[in-house]
């Protein structure tokens, strides 16, 4: 009987240490496995084939690429630089008196400008979250078209200038003055960013693409009871123009979150965008009460600019994730404002004469700021 076990326990226990051999080259196997798995999350190869530091993706677990949907409520004010329509003053003004050596007196003097209205807009967007190095391309319309209107009476003893008529210098006082000034605008961009950690709680995403800008705006001023030095009675002047830009050009920039926890994050962004385009430019004079026959008074003009832009917005983000991170929903609300330079190309007919005009350049800002509230859908 012992010769039986002596003969059966070297093989039994042979069989013990290749059992548990292989379990402990399984474990060990196992923790290589996860050990390399978290050597990918620190480090990445790189084009150039080196190995260097690596930028962890704000995606979720679970989600590696697929399109997302962007709609954005916008409440905005707009306000062009430039577009003054008459000049106020408690004490009678009598423009001929800047072709002579006495003073002129303005008491109180007040330009009157358009009482620029808040109004509704939106964006809309459709982008795509690619598999590769965990880029993004993304496609947007803003979208927003407001009006704006303003009247003024002459001070009783007082006087109220017309600033868009072509006879101011010698003559001009009116008794009432409306403005009405329209924008249409209308932005395309297409941009190509990256969303990564910088820190544990800073992310950002640098972008750089392409933007298409059609900013278009008409103004129309009417002028009651107009006087004129060198034609009897007052009459109305409707002064018409329109100045439109359609351009081209790049737009870089980047986002920044601030994440205080899972759900909550601090948003800022800034971009500029550098345009190349063409002004059309339209000022034409209408006297519903005048008989001028066929002759046209005014004057158009088309040339092209480059004109820049600059961007910001700050504001609170909430985000989550759905079927352990396959979907992802944001709400974001922000103060966002938009600067466009130069964007008032009009020249105003300053003149002794309806036939022998002078004209003066009048540069302004086109700004627009509000409120924007946000929701994206990563699916």
């Amino acid at each position: 009987m012992f010769k039986k076990l002596n003969s059966v326990l070297p093989l039994s226990a042979l069989s013990l240490l290749l059992v548990a051999d292989g379990r402990g080259f399984a474990l060990e196997s196992s923790r290589i496995d996860a050990l390399e798995a978290r050597v990918a999350q620190l480090t990445q190869d790189n084009t150039q084939y080196t190995v260097s530091g690596k930028n962890p993706t704000t995606r979720m677990d679970g989600y590696n690429s697929g399109a997302f949907i962007v709609a954005d409520f916008l409440y905005w004010q707009a306000v062009q630089d430039g577009i003054e329509y008459a000049l106020s003053s408690k004490s009678p003004i009598r423009p001929g008196s800047f072709l002579s050596s006495g003073e002129v007196n303005i008491k109180d003097g007040d330009m009157k400008d358009v009482d620029f209205d808040w109004g509704p807009g939106f964006r809309v967007g459709l982008g795509y979250n690619f598999r590769y190095d965990q880029w993004d391309l993304f496609l947007n319309w803003t979208r927003f078209h407001n009006h704006s209107n303003s009247t003024s009476h002459a001070h009783a003893g007082g006087s109220l200038s017309a600033l868009w008529v072509p006879v101011t210098i010698s003559g001009g006082d009116i008794e009432k003055a409306h403005a009405h000034w329209r924008l249409l605008y209308d932005v395309v961009d297409l941009e190509l960013g990256r969303s990564f950690y910088l820190t544990k709680a800073l992310s950002a995403r640098p972008f750089v693409g392409l933007r298409g800008a059609f900013i278009r705006q008409h103004f129309r001023y009417r002028y009651e009871d107009l006087h004129v030095d060198t034609i009897p009675g007052p009459f109305d002047i409707v002064t018409r123009t329109k100045n439109n830009y359609y351009s081209g050009g790049l737009r870089a920039g980047t986002e920044m979150n601030f994440r205080v926890n899972q759900h909550w994050s601090f948003y800022g962004a800034a971009s500029t965008s550098l345009v190349y385009g063409n002004f059309d430019l339209r000022l034409r004079f209408q006297f519903p009460d005048l008989d001028i026959g066929p002759l046209k008074l005014g004057y158009k003009s088309d040339y092209n600019r480059t004109k820049a832009n600059v961007e910001g917005a700050i504001g609170l983000q909430w985000e989550t994730g759905y079927a352990n991170g396959r979907y992802h929903f944001t709400i974001l609300a922000c103060y966002e404002f938009t600067e466009w330079f130069n964007q008032n190309q009009l020249v105003k007919v300053l003149a002794p004469a309806l036939f022998n005009p002078a004209f003066l350049p009048n540069d302004g800002d086109l700004g627009m700021q509000g409120g924007t509230l946000s929701a994206r859908f990563d699916f």
